[in-house]
């Protein structure tokens, strides 16, 4: 920008645009406007509800073109690639997907794509757990970039975050921390109970009348009578195996929800306190 402008950040020429949309369509959101904004000051835009405040800042970010007259920012058109280098834009939409429905809330149990509920993509991709996480990656993110001031260090340190307790949460499904699994117990040997949307643990074993858990391998017969001596022989009347039943799900989704939903609340209550001391 050459000329008295030259040192303006913003600035616009009988700026205008037009609703496009809902029952204002036509009518003028912004009209004759102008204005020089120079360079190195804080600048608040203040103005009634509908008097176009958003809406010249989405014009600022490139996200809208007027109908009439120019702006340019940093000397720059909004949204050329010169300006999205320069500028960014915040804006105050809410982080809601707007096609989320309440059957997107279904889990994956019923193995409609294949998948066992405890599956990763099972559990951890379906259910309240998503919408909790991406709060929390929101949450988090927000923070970040208040404490660095950086995009790249705040994006950095997000991903680094919500990669580490993503990890850890997968952590605790595999060792049931959680969630303990149940004992299933099949007395003498009488075949166990199939298996069927169980996740088992792999533990399996022998007990003995004292109520004494030993592994498996201690009787590594199949069945019959060779598995009904070798019990006989070592005094073990039942046996045992661990796992979590399907309903286990759930517990695992709210134990989720309830972590990821309160670091997020946490973060807030952080950011929220960060920025009263910086006002």
């Amino acid at each position: 920008m050459t000329g008295p402008d030259a040192s303006a950040a913003l600035c616009a020429t009988g700026l205008g645009l037009r609703y496009r949309r809902y029952r204002r369509r036509g009518e003028w959101a912004l009209r004759d406007c102008e204005f020089t904004v120079p360079r190195g000051r804080v600048t608040a835009l203040v103005g009634r509800n509908g008097a176009g405040k958003s809406t010249l800042l989405h014009l600022a970010g490139g996200l809208l073109r007027p109908d009439a007259g120019e702006l340019r920012v940093l000397g720059t058109v909004p949204g050329t690639a010169g300006s999205r280098a320069r500028v960014a834009l915040l804006t105050q939409d809410k982080p809601l997907y707007p096609r989320l429905t309440v059957a997107w809330w279904r889990p994956a149990a019923d193995r409609s794509y294949g998948l066992f509920w405890y599956d990763d993509a099972a559990l951890s991709g379906s259910g309240p757990r998503v919408v909790a996480a991406a709060l929390f990656g929101l949450a988090a993110g927000t923070l970040l970039g208040l404490l660095t001031r950086r995009v790249p260090a705040a994006m950095g340190l997000t991903l680094l975050a919500t990669g580490a307790t993503t990890l850890l949460l997968e952590w605790t499904h595999h060792t049931r921390l959680p969630v303990p699994p149940q004992t299933y117990v099949s007395a003498g040997s009488v075949p166990k109970a199939p298996m069927g949307e169980k996740w088992s643990t792999g533990t399996y074993g022998l007990i003995t009348a004292s109520g004494r858990h030993d592994d498996v391998l201690n009787c590594p017969c199949p069945s019959g009578a060779q598995l009904r001596e070798c019990m006989a022989a070592h005094g073990y009347v039942a046996r045992f195996y661990e796992a979590s039943p399907a309903g286990d799900h759930w517990a695992f989704q709210w134990t989720d929800t309830a972590v990821l939903g309160g670091l997020a609340v946490l973060l807030t209550a952080a950011t929220v306190l960060l920025l009263r001391r910086r006002v």
